[in-house]
């Protein structure tokens, strides 16, 4: 399968978006420890994305078949009803930083580095996703569902994920471990596909004090993925 894979990165964001993101002022000290940090960084870091243009196969009783892999969902199969392609992809903040913050020992830096990370992943993610928008119809939004963040999508189906994924994967650097859990941790998985509006699994997440919350969450539209569940 071909995929499309982006590496290239210039940084756009600095000490001040990470102590707004720690819920910090801009002006705090620490910030001289964050552009040093960041300094430092500029010379390794290598933040990865990449998705697949894949034709969806078949979705029938709760299952959406993708290239020849099955994902075992009935929310994800309303979501994906009526689509004919999907675009499984993943974003990195990369090993070379994953590594980096391995090695440092004060704990603030530590808090810090891990802002830092996430910065580097979400900006890559937004250059892989723009680049999906821009093969979608017109007035379509790029929405995304992971395993885990469903209420039936369980989180072993990463493991499926990384299968579909193969060479793109392997590039990619993300290794996935016993519980299914992605290395390096500021990594997000997932299926892509064109939507009428922005779709968001936090929608149905109950999880308080998410840092990676982008929706709140839709007590209707739970009960309404429940029902479909039963």
């Amino acid at each position: 399968m071909k995929y499309t894979f982006f590496d290239q990165y210039e940084r756009h964001f600095d000490e001040k978006d990470v102590l707004k993101s720690l819920h910090m002022p801009e002006d705090h000290p620490f910030g001289e420890s964050i552009a040093a940090l960041l300094e430092r960084t500029d010379r390794i870091a290598c933040p990865k994305a990449f998705f697949i243009e894949c034709e969806v196969e078949q979705i029938e009783d709760g299952v959406v078949t993708v290239a020849r892999h099955d994902f075992y969902s009935p929310i994800l199969c309303k979501k994906l009803e009526g689509a004919k392609v999907v675009y499984p992809y993943l974003s990195t903040c990369g090993r070379e930083l994953a590594d980096f913050g391995l090695e440092l020992t004060d704990m603030m830096e530590k808090y810090a580095f891990d802002a830092v990370m996430e910065f580097y992943r979400r900006q890559i993610d937004v250059i892989a996703k723009g680049a999906v928008e821009n093969l979608l119809p017109e007035k379509t939004v790029v929405s995304t569902s992971n395993p885990g963040s469903l209420i039936d999508w369980h989180i072993s189906e990463q493991k499926t994920l990384f299968d579909l994924f193969g060479e793109a994967g392997e590039r990619s650097g993300v290794v996935l471990n016993d519980s299914y859990l992605m290395f390096p941790v500021k990594s997000v998985a997932g299926i892509a596909f064109g939507s009428s509006g922005v779709m968001h699994d936090c929608e149905l997440c109950q999880k308080e004090n998410c840092p990676g919350r982008k929706a709140a969450f839709n007590m209707k539209a739970y009960l309404a993925a429940k029902d479909e569940e039963m």
